[in-house]
């Protein structure tokens, strides 16, 4: 275990780290982000501040800047923290920068040393108070409940006084309890620092409840009481889907594969419109009974002329046999396939089934659970095509069917009891509905005819503008 004493505490674990590498390693090894994340109750924002108001005794004129989403935020929490706890240590609990001003914790918003150095509160619902001052040091507690563009505005604003810089190292931090698998948080210390080979964007260092002597067994007691994600995230300190999810027997580990078989029997394909929100194309192998999405386009901001370009692609790279879309725009099915036939490709699509509670039950049956044999629906690691989407990624949003899976959830009143038949219609739900339309085909009474022999040849007007369908319409 690490360990590490500043003044009369004793830091362990992920904080002795971080203060090991701000305290006593030149230029902190280079690193300029970090995270310190843990279950509930492990003593990471304590750990922090303490950490962050002796930097402040150290280098004068130092500035720090602390954040919540919310500014109010920070009164009941990080800063009561600072006050009863961390200022505590102090020598006789009178700390200095809190007898500097007489105000209530309510309405103080900085804590000023003799030094010169200051420790500022504040929210980023408020940027526009914040702007006038080159930070040292930005510390965003909480950071879960924040965007990837809340952090990036916390690394433009650590820049420091570049005439006369009061640390020769400014840096972020953020701490967190885990949230959904694909949150930015969790995902950005795996992501490599392209200014850096070898090295991540951010050093996560981990928080755990052992690291807290002052942590009791009632505490410990309450939190293994909890139950589901609350559980895991809280007291295991996973990062896990949220309750109340969709899809609870999804398992990254048992759904998403590495390999595909050497060949499948034939290949299908599901595709959701959208251009604010990302449209979804999905393409299916089948073999086995099983069907595997082996490629997938998620864009925002591509009109119909793209995707028919991108249909055509795949259409030739997998002869997809039919493709099923969102039978609430048949308008733009029809357009699609008009587009096809000028590419010189048939026109594959048709109205899929959107029936929602009965796509949701043959998804959940294709997802199985463990004990009852292997997945039906699998997902290739790498079925991703033409990259993220770089707004999405940007905002922190899913980029593709997978990682929507985890936080596909179903409306609640309180964190654990669903309210509704129907998925939450707030959750990102692109890929999740464009894989209802492709189970609703696969295990659907029109798979057959969808993959029979055309009326109308491939290519042609009568394929492209759906003649065969209208004439069965008709009769």
């Amino acid at each position: 275990m690490t360990t590490m004493t500043s003044e009369n505490l004793t830091l362990r674990g992920g904080v002795a780290r971080f203060a090991q590498l701000v305290l006593s390693t030149p230029d902190a090894d280079g690193w300029r982000e970090f995270l310190v994340e843990g279950p509930s109750g492990t003593g990471k924002s304590m750990g922090i501040l303490v950490v962050l108001d002796r930097l402040c005794w150290i280098y004068r004129k130092l500035q720090i800047l602390v954040l919540r989403k919310v500014a109010k935020d920070c009164a009941d929490s990080v800063k009561m923290t600072l006050e009863e706890r961390v200022f505590e240590l102090y020598q006789g609990g009178i700390h200095p920068a809190k007898t500097a001003r007489n105000a209530s914790r309510k309405f103080r918003n900085d804590y000023e040393y003799p030094n010169g150095s200051r420790m500022v509160f504040g929210g980023l619902n408020n940027k526009e108070q914040l702007k006038s001052t080159e930070w040292d040091i930005v510390y965003f507690n909480e950071a879960t409940e924040g965007e990837i563009g809340d952090w990036e505005y916390c690394i433009n604003r650590a820049r420091g006084n570049m005439k006369d810089p009061a640390i020769p190292y400014p840096f972020c931090i953020a701490d967190c309890n885990p949230d959904v698998p694909y949150h930015w948080l969790n995902r950005r210390p795996e992501e490599a620092d392209e200014d850096a080979p070898g090295r991540t964007k951010m050093l996560r260092l981990k928080s755990l409840h052992k690291d807290n002597p002052a942590i009791t067994d009632r505490y410990i007691k309450n939190l293994r009481a909890m139950t589901g994600a609350r559980r895991k995230r809280l007291y295991e300190g996973l990062w896990v889907a949220s309750e109340g999810m969709v899809y609870e027997h999804f398992d990254h580990s048992r759904h998403v594969v590495d390999t595909l078989p050497r060949v499948f029997a034939w290949y299908f394909a599901a595709k959701d419109f959208g251009f604010n929100d990302p449209g979804c194309l999905q393409v299916w192998g089948v073999l086995d009974g099983t069907m595997t999405l082996v490629a997938e386009v998620y864009q925002t901001g591509k009109d119909i002329d793209w995707w028919a370009q991108v249909s055509a692609d795949l259409w030739h790279e997998f002869r997809i046999s039919f493709g099923v879309a969102d039978p609430s725009r048949p308008d733009l099915i029809k357009l699609l396939n008009k587009k096809l036939a000028r590419l010189n490709r048939p026109g594959i699509w048709h109205k899929g089934n959107n029936k929602i509670l009965a796509g949701l039950d043959l998804v959940r049956g294709g997802l199985g659970q463990e004990k009852l044999g292997p997945p039906r629906i699998k997902f290739y690691r790498h079925a991703l095509r033409l990259g993220k989407d770089p707004e999405l990624d940007a905002r922190g949003k899913p980029t593709c069917t997978v990682e929507e899976l985890p936080a596909y959830r179903y409306p609640t009143e309180s964190d654990t009891r669903p309210v509704d038949e129907k998925p939450d219609p707030l959750c990102d739900d692109q890929g999740c509905d464009t894989l209802r339309y492709a189970a609703g085909a696969f295990w659907g009474k029109e798979l057959e005819r969808m993959r029979t022999t055309r009326k109308y040849a491939p290519g042609t007007f009568g394929d492209a503008f759906g003649h065969a369908e209208f004439e069965e319409s008709l009769q």
